[in-house]
């Protein structure tokens, strides 16, 4: 319910925002494909529909997560191995 509930947060913003009716923002060809696309299953829909969504309600904000991930270090492991014990 959480889920349902942050989408139609996110088109009622955005229909505000950008001063579009809510039934033209759930129309656009866009979010019919990805509704209509038979390849993904229920929860791939409603990710990759929560994605796009948050993408245009909050475009600064994506596009700075995207800066951050491109320029974050890469994870490094160091792995450490005893060595045999030497006997004097």
């Amino acid at each position: 319910m959480n889920k349902q509930r942050k989408i139609l947060t996110l088109i009622t913003e955005i229909s505000s925002r950008e001063e579009i009716s809510v039934q033209d923002l759930i129309n656009a060809p866009v979010v019919q494909d990805m509704v209509a696309d038979p390849e993904l299953g229920r929860n791939q829909k409603t990710a990759k529909l929560r994605f796009y969504l948050k993408q245009r309600r909050y475009p600064a904000i994506c596009k700075a997560e995207k800066e951050f991930e491109k320029n974050k270090m890469p994870e490094t492991r160091i792995r450490y191995q005893s060595s045999p014990a030497t006997s004097l």
